[in-house]
This record gives C-alpha cells, structure tokens and sequence, in this order.
C-alpha cells in the first residue's frame, strides 16, 4: 500500500489496475494504459476506468497528465474530485493504418489514400 514514506516513481512505473485517488482520498477508479514517448520520455496521460456509482459498469475516460499529483506504482492521485472525473473526455481508441508491401500502387496513392483515411477529405 502506499504510504507518505514509499517513494514515488515515474509515470513509467504506473502498474494496470492502480487506483486512480480523488483529492478527497476516496478511489475513483483504476488505470487501465498509460499514454507516452517511452523513449522520449513524454507523458501525455492516462486512461481510466471509472466506476458509474451505483451501477457496477465501468467508463473509459482519458485523463490529461497535468492533472495528475502523485505517482506511486499502485496509486495514481489527480487534482480532481469524484464528479470533475466523471466529466472527463470519454477514450476512443486512436486511428491506425495497416499498409503492407504487397499491396501494389505507388507509394504517392498510397500517402494520399492513407491520410484521407486518417484525416477525412479537405474542402
């Protein structure tokens, strides 16, 4: 359990499933992924699983890191409340394309295809 006197970590060594902590102390929910640059070592934040109160289902919300306090592995605390969290932007998984060498076309369709994908078309 996380106590004042365990160090705190990184937010490399946020564990799935710590406890997200209101700023009242109480459990508002667990991190299911973390969201960053390893490498570069950019944290860009957190989703989370916020339990409905009262219903027993669970809601995907992303959670922006400056709103986070404290880091333990077990035990991430934010600066908001039970119900700021609740309000929290709902995570949608990112886009992704799969290109593969045997697709045939040259590589110029390819790029032009592929952001109309991502990006929808302009104007």
């Amino acid at each position: 359990m996380s106590t004042s006197d365990t160090p705190q970590v990184s937010w490399k060594g946020i564990e799935a499933g710590a406890r997200l902590v209101a700023t009242d102390g109480h459990e508002i929910g667990r991190i299911e992924e973390v969201a960053g640059d390893v490498q570069a070592d950019i944290f860009d934040g957190l989703v989370v699983s916020l339990a409905r109160r009262h219903s027993g289902h669970h809601d995907r919300r992303y959670l922006a890191a400056e709103r986070v306090r404290r880091i333990w592995p077990d035990r991430v605390e934010v600066d908001l409340d039970a119900d700021e969290a609740a309000r929290l932007p709902a995570y949608t998984e990112p886009k992704s394309i799969t290109w593969r060498a045997s697709e045939g076309g040259r590589v110029t369709d390819r790029l032009r295809s592929a952001f109309k994908d991502l990006f929808g078309r302009r104007g």
